[in-house]
Parts: C-alpha cells; sequence; structure tokens
C-alpha cells in the first residue's frame, strides 16, 4: 500500500550521506536495506540522478522485483548505471498455477524472458540470485522436479548465479502473515510434525 516516494530518502539526502561516508570512512560499497529497490521507475530515477557525477563510483546490491523489469526493461541498464553489482529476486515459483495464486502472475515465459534480458545487459558484471517456495497451493512432486531441472538451464544460461529454495512454513499459533490467520481459506491443511514427510 505504499505510495511512490513514502519512506524513501530525498535525491540530495542520499548524495549528501554517499559523499560523507566517502569523505569520512572512503565506503563506496552498499547493501540496499529496502524491501524492493525498483519499486518504481521516478525511483530508479531518482536513484540514478543522485549518483551521477560524485567523485567515486558506488556499488550497491539489493532486493529487485523482476515483474517491475519485465515491465519497465530500460530498467535494467539504469541500474547497472546506478552501480548495481549483486541482486536478489522473489521468484518463488515456476509454476504459473502457483504463482497466480499467490500473487507472482508473472509466469515462467515471462520470467525467463526477463532474466535472459538482464543477462544481456548486465552479462557478467551483476550477480543474481533469486528464492522459490516448495510447497505452494498447486505445487506437485513433478512440479518441483520441474523446478529442480529449470533452475538447472539457468545456471547454463547465466542467467542466476545462486538460488535459495525453501519449503513453505505455515505457522497458525503466530498469525504473523495473512497466510498464517487464514490458511484454509486458501486450500491449505497444517499436518503436525511428526506426520510431515519429504517427497
Amino acid at each position: 500500500g505504499k505510495k511512490m516516494g513514502d519512506y524513501v530518502k530525498q535525491k540530495n539526502l542520499i548524495r549528501e550521506e554517499l559523499i560523507r561516508n566517502y569523505n569520512e570512512w572512503g565506503t563506496t560499497d552498499y547493501y540496499v536495506a529496502d524491501e524492493t529497490i525498483n519499486d518504481s521507475e521516478e525511483k530508479i530515477d531518482m536513484l540514478l540522478d543522485a549518483v551521477s557525477n560524485l567523485p567515486f563510483k558506488p556499488t550497491f546490491g539489493g532486493f529487485l522485483r523482476l515483474d517491475l523489469i519485465w515491465k519497465f526493461p530500460s530498467m535494467a541498464q539504469k541500474l547497472k548505471d546506478i552501480g548495481l553489482e549483486a541482486c536478489s529476486f522473489g521468484i518463488e515459483t515456476v509454476n504459473d498455477r502457483s504463482g497466480k495464486a499467490v500473487g507472482k502472475g508473472l509466469g515462467v515465459k515471462r520470467i525467463e524472458e526477463t532474466l535472459n534480458h538482464l543477462r544481456e545487459v548486465w552479462k557478467d558484471d551483476v550477480f543474481t540470485n533469486a528464492s522459490f517456495i516448495l510447497g505452494l497451493r498447486y505445487d506437485t512432486p513433478d512440479s518441483a522436479r520441474e523446478l529442480d531441472e529449470w533452475i538447472e538451464r539457468q545456471y547454463a544460461n547465466k542467467t542466476l548465479h545462486t538460488v535459495f529454495v525453501k519449503p513453505l512454513y505455515i505457522m497458525p499459533s503466530t498469525g504473523l502473515s495473512f497466510l498464517d490467520s487464514n490458511f484454509e481459506e486458501h486450500g491449505y491443511s497444517v499436518m503436525p510434525a511428526n506426520q510431515s514427510k519429504v517427497i
């Protein structure tokens, strides 16, 4: 529900902080603790403007949304120009049905197109990571094997350098997430730990 500019530092403050950190401590490398660096084109343009004509070349890493790079392909070059050296994508699944169920509806075809576009623009200059979840509503043992094969193809094509694959955790007792509190409405059931099994 954030709007553009909510909780984002102004351009002049970012620039002043980068210069101060460089002058006082020689800092040039950053990990951006923002849930999504590229949540809008305006933000990327602002960051590009903030780092232009600095007395040094900053580098950074952080979380990116792949769907926004698909929607705005020019964002790839801008991110590289800002100084992106490493990033992580929450792709979550390449099972299109599962993706739609959890609001990750880009789909495997567009995911691949975007990763290939990034490889063309970034070449070997940006380290890429992606995270995935096994156990989403429409996942099966076959779709888990398909994910494994898909990841191997990405490694071979050098579109991803590392991946993290984790099981879906639902913890109703915590109520920390929407899914923890409403898992049955979304077709999930919670199995006692002593009955769980690995497929």
